[in-house]
């Protein structure tokens, strides 16, 4: 089975899983990448209206594995991290969007949020590197 046929499949299951809550399939990791190697991994994320659970998505990809007789694993975005979610939403393929709109907006929040994490981390960072600096001046003066 070719690489084309496979997604086909892939896109065919979740929708008959997840129907009308489907919003969007993503393909990401090396097969989105173009760097996948034979017997890779398909790594698919789906955008549902709510979350789902983990171990409906374990089963849903346990089944489509069995089918393609390849691994899957598949995540559900609204429960991935930002930093995850991100990685997904930049170097992720869609496959499938009910809703072009809805899905250019979960790209758009999770992009937003991926900033506010950055800027958090950067103060985060500094107030560290600070404490570091301070306590490494207070060990200094005792010696």
């Amino acid at each position: 089975m070719d690489n084309q046929e496979a997604l086909t499949i892939v896109v065919s299951k979740i929708q008959s899983h997840f129907g009308a809550q489907l919003q969007g399939v993503l393909l990401y990791g090396s097969r989105a990448k173009g760097n996948s190697r034979p017997g890779s991994d398909y790594d698919i994320a789906i955008l549902c209206d709510q979350n789902i659970p983990a171990s409906e998505c374990w089963r849903l990809a346990q089944d489509i594995a069995a089918t393609l007789n390849q691994d899957v694993d598949l995540i559900d975005l609204w429960q991935a991290t930002t930093v995850l979610r991100k990685e997904v939403v930049v170097y992720g393929v869609w496959l499938y969007q009910r809703d072009r709109v809805q899905c250019e907006e979960f790209v758009t929040h999770t992009l937003s949020q991926y900033q506010n994490l950055n800027v958090e981390r950067r103060d985060l960072l500094a107030a560290i590197e600070n404490d570091i600096r301070n306590s490494t001046k207070g060990n200094n003066a005792d010696g």
